[in-house]
């Protein structure tokens, strides 16, 4: 099934990803998380992706391995999400619809979709890749591995 989400006003659905920045917040957790960001070429640093139902996102990231969590109210807050993602604090940048352009038809988005998410989902509890230079092992996961990958093998 593809679930539908608004973000901080940014239409998602199964499969697209929401990328972020690092830091963002003035207490001294985001603060730490800001000059990690900008060792990292590029805007973005930092890749979920969306699953559904609700807010539900996959990501390997902070916690050390992968896992899944919840935006509630359609508000990407962070530091309320902690619990959930670790201790990553990062700001929303925007949405990346990997599949816009491909020139499918819905019932190949739809499979594509529904495959990723499968995907992902079965990857929690894998452990991170701190290897960026083995981004094709499927044992660990780096941040944009996990739903990157996988998407552009299934286009």
């Amino acid at each position: 099934m593809i679930y539908k989400y608004q973000v901080e006003g940014l239409k998602v659905q199964t499969g697209d990803l929401i990328c972020t920045v690092d830091g963002g917040s003035n207490n001294i957790k985001g603060q730490f998380w800001r000059p990690i960001g900008k060792l990292l070429p590029g805007d973005v640093d930092h890749v979920a992706i969306y699953v559904g139902p609700n807010g539900r996102c996959v990501e390997a990231g902070a916690k050390g391995m992968v896992v899944a969590f919840e935006i509630n109210e359609n508000s990407w807050n962070s530091e309320r999400m902690t619990e959930q993602r670790g201790m990553l604090i990062d700001e929303i940048y925007g949405v990346a619809y990997p599949l816009e352009g491909k020139g499918l038809n819905e019932a190949q988005s739809t499979r594509i979709r529904e495959n990723v998410a499968a995907y992902c989902l079965a990857q929690i509890g894998k452990p991170y890749n701190l290897n960026f230079l083995n981004s094709s092992t499927e044992d660990a996961f780096y941040v944009v591995g996990l739903p990157i990958r996988h998407i552009s093998s299934r286009v």
